[in-house]
């Protein structure tokens, strides 16, 4: 089994993370084996992400599906904040 999306969990990932994108974090976690994030201030990444969530739920192949919403991982916050639900 793959539960990538549960490295949401894990404080010192998101220590690289933000280091890497010297900055907040949006998060998406279509199904439980994948976890996409682009920078918060990266507009077509956020477009990208959006596409890849409406793709694997429209997908009859698709499973363990979790969430079509978008989330924000500030840097300085323990915890994921909804940023679109709109999907």
């Amino acid at each position: 089994m793959n539960f990538e999306a549960s490295l949401i969990l894990i404080e010192n990932f998101w220590k690289k993370i933000h280091e890497i994108l010297n900055g907040n974090a949006i998060v998406a976690i279509p199904a439980k084996d994948l976890l996409f994030i682009a920078k918060e201030n990266n507009q077509e990444a956020i477009e990208k992400l959006k596409e890849m969530i409406q793709d694997f739920h429209s997908s009859p192949n698709s499973q363990g599906l979790l969430s079509k919403a978008l989330y924000l991982k500030k840097r300085d916050k323990n915890e994921l904040s909804i940023y679109e639900t709109a999907l």
